[in-house]
Formats: structure tokens, sequence, C-alpha cells
């Protein structure tokens, strides 16, 4: 087994770290040799105030298997946000391996933009991309979240960093460039998921 990447770093405090592999992987892109999943910290912005941040990495692959397990994933990493973010301000990042091209003829992306759409509808999120002007909001790093909790959310900026991340040969430190949004957060006396 290959580790699951998932990993998170922040100069405000969190509380435990939880990795939480899906229950199933397809066949297809060598998924189930990976522990492919999620993690999840509850971060303090202040005292009091509190933000979910979850990390994934969801299925990849092509084939009707790997479709039906990134599709069971993220009906997974929802029942979870459910059961554990209820109320709670949510920020959530990552390589969702969904393609999300809006009219696309491919019928596997068209499931793709479907799967992520249910996702957010059930979650109460909202793609950072529907928020902001993205150039591409259909590449499968994406971002997405929801206030909640007296703590109101708001991404300012949305880039893929692929220059900082290279290494002394100016090769590139991983196969996705890295996805970087900058937020600004506020409490307010009644911020709702929206």
């Amino acid at each position: 087994m290959v580790g699951d990447g998932l990993g998170l770093l922040s100069r405000f405090p969190f509380g435990e770290f939880r990795r939480i592999p899906w229950d199933t992987c397809g066949p297809g892109a060598a998924d189930c040799l990976a522990m492919k999943g999620f993690a999840v910290a509850r971060v303090e912005l202040a005292p009091g105030q509190i933000v979910d941040v979850y990390t994934l990495h969801a299925d990849a692959g092509s084939e009707d298997a790997d479709n039906t397990a990134r599709a069971s994933g993220y009906e997974e990493l929802a029942a979870y946000i459910e059961q554990n973010s209820e109320g709670h301000a949510v920020i959530i990042g990552g390589d969702t391996n969904l393609h999300t091209e809006p009219g696309s003829d491919d019928p596997d992306h068209r499931e793709d933009a479907r799967v992520w759409a249910a996702f957010l509808d059930r979650t109460s999120l909202v793609d950072v991309c529907d928020a902001l002007s993205c150039d591409d909001p259909a590449r499968i790093d994406k971002f997405a979240f929801r206030n909640g909790g007296g703590i109101q959310l708001e991404p300012l900026t949305w880039t893929f960093e692929a220059q900082k991340f290279r290494d002394a040969s100016g090769e590139p430190l991983s196969d996705h460039d890295p996805l970087l949004v900058k937020w600004r957060w506020s409490a307010v006396s009644d911020a709702r998921p929206s």
C-alpha cells in the first residue's frame, strides 16, 4: 500500500487529524494500491471560531467500476460531513478526480459533473469557482466551502502555483500543479450554511 498523501499544515491550531480511507476502490489507475480517501481536522481560527478543513484524494480511472467507486466515495464523504460537521463552517479541497467540463459530450464527464453537483447540494457546499471567476473551473483539483457556526468565509483568489513548486533542476514536485485559494473570514452572529 502506498500512503494517502493527505496532510495538513496550518499556522492556526487544530485538533485531531483523522484519515478515513474509502470503503471501495476501482480497478483502473491502480487505485487499490494507494490508501486514497479523505482527512479532516477542526481548525481554530480564533478562540471559539472553528472551521472543519477536509482534504481528499478521490478514486481515479475511467472504467465503470472506477466511476461507481468514485461516486460511492462522494456519498461516504457527504455522509461524514453530515454526521460530523453539522452547523460548522467547512473548507474542502483536493484531487477530486472529477472532470466537470460544462456541456461535455463525454458521458463520463457528464456523470462526474452530476456527482459533484449532487455532493455540493447534499452538503450545502459552494464550489469556489462558482463564487469566483476561475480560468479553468473544470480542473480536477477543486475547493468548496460553506459558512456556519458563526464563521463567514469568502474566497478571494484561485490560482495554480506551478512555478513555485519546483525542485532544484526546475522539475515539478508533483503531477498536479498546487492550487492556492486565499480566504477572508469573519465572525458573524448568525452565519448559516450557504
